[in-house]
């Protein structure tokens, strides 16, 4: 019986993400003249692991993608990603809780 994460299907847009993200990878690390075996020896991770990252599998945890742009000097990438934006932050201060006591009542 499949497990509810195995028929999870990610947006299309998500899957092309993924793909270019893991060419990217993949890409970079044949510049450095780095094997995949190397790579995840580095990283510590499984080379089936590497190559499932760069084949842009969704399933791989993404911490392990980032310990691979980490090894491979990619970390503003991951920062980049962790920035709110400022529309959002506008939000997020409109929907936090009012501090204070309630005014609902005038006083007399």
């Amino acid at each position: 019986m499949a497990k509810g994460s195995d028929i999870h299907t990610t947006p299309f847009e998500v899957d092309q993400s993924l793909i270019a993200l893991g060419a990217h990878l993949a890409r970079t690390r044949l510049a450095r003249g780095d094997t995949q075996r190397l790579a995840a020896e580095r990283c510590g991770l499984h080379v089936q692991t590497v190559a499932r990252i760069e084949r842009g599998d969704p399933a791989v945890a993404i911490g392990k993608i980032f310990t691979l742009l980490h090894m491979y000097g990619q970390t503003e990438r991951i920062f980049g990603l962790s920035t709110t934006d400022q529309a959002t932050e506008i939000l997020y201060r409109h929907h936090l809780p009012k501090r204070g006591r309630s005014n609902s009542k005038a006083s007399p």
